[in-house]
C-alpha cells in the first residue's frame, strides 16, 4: 500500500474514514440517548463555533482556491485564472457572511453568535477577511513552483468544491429534523409536528433550504474535515524530506483537534446527532478518495497537456 498519494498520506485517511463509519453505525443505535445527554442548544461554546469558529475553513478554501489560480496565471490562461480568484474570495465570504449576520427570518440565527445586523456590514467585513486572505496568499506563493501549485490546487479545489455540493444536496435529500428543533420547537413547524427519525430514513426533499430539517450529514464536520488537505501546502513550507515528514505529523494534529473541537460543538448544541457529523466526515472522506483515485488515474496527463500549452510559443 501506497504511504502517500500525491503528497497526502494514506494511513491518517483510513484511519478517519474508519472512525467516520464507526460513528455512523453507532449513531444508529445511540443517536437519541447520546443528543439527550449532552445537548444544551444555546451554550456560549457551540454557538461562537457555529458562526466565528468555522472561518479558518472558509478562510482555507480561499487559500486553496488562490493556489490553484496562480498555478494557472500565465499568459494563455490569465482570464480563467482571474475568475478563479475571484470566486476563491467571494463565494466562502458570501457563505460565511451569512453565519455573522443577525438574520431573523433564519432559524440558525438564534444558536450562532452573530456580529451584525446590517447585513451590506456583514457581507463587507467577511468579504474584506477573506480578500485579505487572498492577496496573502498571492504573495506568499507567486514565485512558488507553477506544477507544485497546480497539483495542490487541484485536489484541494477539487475535494472542498465536491463536498460543499454534495452536502448542500444530501441534507435537502434526507430532511432529518435537527434535535435542537425537536426540543426547543416540541417539532412544530407550520402546524405539523415532526417527531425523531433515523439518519437513513430519507424525506426526498420534503423541506428544501430550511434549517430545522437540514440534520443530516453536518455541514460544519464536512468543511472542517476539508481541512486535512493543508498537508498538500507543507512542501512549499518545508524542504527538507524529514523535515517535510514532521511538518505533516504537527498539521494533520493541529487539524484534527480543530475537527474533533468542531464536532464536538455540533453535537453539544444539539444541532447535530453523532450519526450527522459522522455522515460529514464521511462525506468528505469519500471526496478525498475519489479525487485522489482520479488524480492518480489522469492527472499526469491532464497536467502535461495544460502546461504545454501554457509554455507553447
Amino acid at each position: 500500500m501506497k504511504k502517500c498519494i500525491y503528497g497526502v498520506p494514506v494511513l491518517p485517511l483510513l484511519v478517519i474514514t474508519g472512525l467516520g463509519i464507526l460513528g455512523i453505525i453507532l449513531g444508529s443505535f445511540f443517536d437519541r440517548n447520546l443528543a439527550s445527554f449532552m445537548a444544551d442548544t444555546h451554550n456560549p461554546y457551540s454557538m461562537f463555533m457555529a458562526s466565528i469558529g468555522i472561518l479558518p475553513a472558509y478562510l482555507f478554501i480561499t487559500v486553496a482556491g488562490t493556489t490553484f489560480g496562480l498555478s494557472l496565471f500565465k499568459k494563455p490562461l490569465h482570464a480563467v485564472a482571474i475568475v478563479v480568484f475571484i470566486l476563491a474570495v467571494v463565494a466562502p465570504a458570501f457563505y460565511w457572511a451569512k453565519m455573522i449576520i443577525n438574520d431573523p427570518t433564519n432559524p440558525a440565527t438564534e444558536y450562532r453568535i452573530t456580529i451584525f445586523s446590517n447585513k451590506f456590514l456583514g457581507y463587507g467585513f467577511s468579504l474584506l477577511l477573506h480578500s485579505i486572505a487572498g492577496v496573502i496568499t498571492f504573495f506568499l506563493f507567486r514565485n512558488k513552483d507553477k506544477e507544485t501549485l497546480f497539483r495542490i490546487g487541484l485536489i484541494s479545489c477539487a475535494i472542498i468544491c465536491l463536498q460543499l455540493l454534495l452536502q448542500l444536496v444530501t441534507k435537502d435529500l434526507f430532511g432529518r429534523p435537527r434535535y435542537r428543533f425537536l426540543v426547543d420547537h416540541a417539532g412544530t413547524y407550520e402546524g405539523v409536528t415532526y417527531e425523531w427519525q433515523y439518519w437513513f430514513n430519507c424525506a426526498f426533499f420534503k423541506h428544501p433550504d430550511n434549517d430545522y430539517f437540514r440534520s443530516f450529514p453536518s455541514g460544519h464536520s464536512a468543511t472542517s474535515c476539508s481541512m486535512l488537505s493543508v498537508v498538500l501546502f507543507v512542501p512549499l513550507f518545508v524542504e527538507n524530506e524529514k523535515q517535510q515528514r514532521n511538518a505533516s505529523i504537527i498539521t494533520y494534529t493541529i487539524c484534527l483537534v480543530y475537527i474533533a473541537a468542531m464536532i464536538y460543538s455540533r453535537l453539544r448544541c444539539g444541532a447535530h446527532y453523532l450519526s450527522d457529523v459522522s455522515g460529514g466526515v464521511l462525506l468528505t472522506m469519500a471526496m478525498t478518495w475519489i479525487v485522489l483515485l482520479l488524480v492518480n488515474l489522469f492527472y499526469e496527463k491532464v497536467s502535461k497537456l495544460i502546461f504545454i500549452y501554457c509554455n507553447k510559443d
